[in-house]
């Protein structure tokens, strides 16, 4: 029997991150995007895979020339440092205005109205990030937006974007600032700003690259990362190490004639929150016959805490459980639904879902969506040991029969999943 947990190379995986991550800033419907994805389908045909296609969809892209703040008293100015947030709009020219902290969002639009109209709000990531608060704060018209994401709370710049879905509820425009920047404004009480924001906004096309290895059933795996990146860094975990991942696993997979189709997936557009993912869960055909999706995004820091989102039933935790324990992996298995990954458009359809994800402290990545995000922040040691758990877990799920778990979801998690669908992405299940 082969063993292919002792065949995975953390080396390898190295080397397709390097590779990925010399091709560039991969913002989805850019030129950057279709080359990395035009490279993992080059990838997938050298290692023999079946049905190889790139299977393009709608998407907006953006950019900007000028990105300018300003803060001050009135009379005396210094500059910041700041970057637009994806999909923001214009200032058209130089604004200038007053600048309030907003703590909490009110309850009302007339209330927002009153605090932020024609005024310009400074806004924790984590309070603005509910749909509700968000479109309450659009519909008071501030002048502009700058937000602090308060899950990084260091001294550099961290990419905010906003869902595909929200996109068209934006009234303003909406600038990042770094954490320790937003403090020592409030702590100085400059209350007055200055932005010069030149952006765009277009129509254009992303992929998903999709590759096979045939089974003997028409059941099928979904093993899935993402190739697009945020506009700042090429994303070398985020997500350059799931497509490491996804490639490494079909190189000790390909040849082999397992139960179950294993199908691969580079998804595109995932940091508009996985519209890569929802055009390939929304458009396919054999939805009933995926058993298992296992997503992979974010997994290669030194240090962290690796954990398993398992949204399924309580045989699925289960099974991860045992799989765990039989390879000393030590992540940890949560069933808390998130819809901030390429998991979650397929449990929207009803398919039970793995994603594995890599944490460098409670709430985030320290260098999550920031320009130290690099090569550098990867360990192939760990790599490797999640290789081999995924290589055990995907050798059951591929072969067992009957499947080792119910394919069900939880009630529970439909009750989330409900909601998280209809705020996050507009769809009704």
């Amino acid at each position: 029997m082969i063993d292919r947990a002792e065949k995975v190379s953390g080396d390898l995986c190295m080397e397709t991150i390097r590779t990925l991550e010399n091709i560039g800033i991969r913002v989805a419907g850019t030129e950057g995007e279709k080359a990395g994805a035009d490279w993992i389908e080059g990838r997938f045909q050298e290692l023999g895979l079946s049905n190889i296609q790139q299977q393009e969809f709608p998407c907006l892209t953006f950019g900007h020339s000028v990105c300018e703040l300003s803060v001050g008293d009135g009379s005396h100015w210094r500059r910041i440092e700041s970057e637009p947030a994806a999909h923001s709009p214009s200032t058209e020219g130089t604004l200038e205005g007053q600048l309030v902290f907003i703590e909490k969002i009110p309850h009302s639009t007339r209330e927002a109205e009153s605090r932020l109209k024609g005024k310009i709000g400074l806004v924790y990531a984590s309070v603005l990030f509910e749909l509700a608060r968000f479109k309450r704060v659009m519909e008071a018209r501030p002048a502009a937006l700058l937000i602090v994401d308060d899950k990084v709370p260091f001294d550099w710049t961290v990419a905010v974007g906003f869902p595909r879905y929200w996109i068209d509820f934006i009234t303003c425009p909406v600038v990042n600032i770094p954490y320790m920047t937003a403090w020592e404004v409030v702590r100085n009480q400059e209350t007055f700003v200055r932005l010069e924001l030149d952006s765009f906004v277009r129509d254009a096309v992303s992929q998903n690259v999709i590759a096979e290895i045939r089974g003997q059933t028409d059941e099928a795996i979904v093993i899935s990362g993402h190739h697009d990146s945020v506009g700042n860094n090429p994303g070398a975990d985020d997500n350059l190490t799931g497509v490491a991942s996804i490639i490494e696993l079909a190189r000790v997979f390909a040849g082999s004639r397992p139960r179950r189709t294993l199908r691969f997936i580079s998804y595109g557009a995932e940091e508009q929150l996985s519209e890569g993912a929802r055009h390939f869960a929304t458009s396919v055909q054999d939805a009933e016959k995926i058993q298992l999706g296992i997503n992979i995004d974010a997994v290669g820091a030194w240090m962290g805490n690796t954990e398993l989102f398992c949204t399924g039933s309580r045989s699925l935790r289960a099974l991860v459980e045992r799989v765990n324990r039989e390879t000393g992996f030590p992540g940890q298995v949560l069933t808390e639904i998130c819809p901030f990954s390429d998991h979650f458009p397929l449990n929207v359809i009803g398919v039970p879902t793995v994603w594995y994800y890599r944490p460098t402290f409670v709430a985030a990545r320290h260098f999550h969506h920031s320009s130290r995000e690099t090569v550098d922040v990867i360990s192939p040691r760990v790599l490797e040991a999640t290789l081999r758990n995924q290589v055990a877990l995907l050798e059951r799920v591929a072969n067992q029969d009957p499947l080792p778990f119910d394919r069900t979801i939880s009630l529970s998690q439909k009750k989330t999943l409900k909601k998280f669908a209809l705020d996050w992405m507009g769809i009704e299940i």
